[in-house]
């Protein structure tokens, strides 16, 4: 997995904490046909193969894809570890992060775009899938009290297995690791969320995007500055030289 998608993930892991949080998708079964769309919304970032090779090369982590692991712990491995100071494009993200989005098992999105916006604001749309949530969790250390919690909402509330689109726009900074961000906009097939609704999940996923940094979950990863102006993700900080990732993961 590179590293790009590992900074798109920490944005959109406040959809997975307000759904888990508020039960509010719970009471709505078959999500993306009620809605009538299963894609999500264009937000219009078109990238070629040159994207790809710029953003690989200011990441500088070296990938290694392997058939099978034998259990999510062993499907994701972080190793080593690089300062790098950088800034990527919409583009350069949004291919980092489709590029062989195969090649880990539980990566939990698809047909993602990114977009940077010049005012700093921050916009994404995808296919959250659900069913990859649980083993995302334990390959990323996430605490055995939090995916038990988590597993226990998904089925008290009967919250959909199915992969459903997701947009939001918001703005995200980080700061020695700790977290600040605003979602005024979100969208779950083609539900507005009310903000209302998903406010008071702010400091919780705040909490968890730190808890997560500081754990280990994602190797040497280290963010001293991270923020987003003029159309680019400006990045300081710490990477992992190289990550192992498995395509599949024997017995799960």
């Amino acid at each position: 997995m590179k590293i790009l998608k590992t900074l798109f993930i920490i944005l959109l892991v406040i959809i997975i904490v307000i759904v888990l949080i508020l039960g509010y998708l719970g009471f709505i079964p078959g999500l993306s046909t009620i809605f009538g769309s299963d894609k999500p919304r264009d937000l219009g970032i078109k990238y070629v193969k040159a994207d790809y090779v710029s953003a690989a090369q200011k990441n500088k982590v070296s990938i290694n894809v392997i058939d099978s692991a034998s259990s999510p712990e062993a499907s994701l491995k972080w190793t080593g570890a690089n300062q790098v100071n950088s800034s990527w494009t919409s583009e350069e993200v949004t291919a980092t992060i489709n590029a062989n989005s195969a090649d880990w098992a539980y990566f939990p999105m698809k047909d993602v775009q990114f977009k940077v916006n010049n005012d700093g604001s921050v916009e994404a749309s995808g296919i959250l899938s659900f069913d990859k949530l649980k083993g995302y969790a334990e390959a990323t250390k996430v605490s055995q009290y939090n995916i038990d919690s988590v597993s226990k909402i998904l089925d008290e509330f009967k919250i959909p297995r199915e992969p459903v689109p997701f947009y939001i726009k918001g703005n995200l900074e980080i700061k020695n690791n700790n977290v600040d961000v605003e979602v005024p906009k979100l969208e779950i097939g083609r539900l507005p969320i009310p903000q209302s609704l998903y406010e008071p999940a702010k400091s919780s996923f705040e909490s968890f995007a730190k808890e997560q940094l500081d754990g280990g979950g994602y190797g040497s990863f280290y963010i001293k500055s991270l923020n987003f102006d003029n159309g680019k993700l400006n990045f300081d900080g710490t990477l992992p030289a190289a990550v192992t990732i498995a395509k599949k993961v024997s017995g799960f």
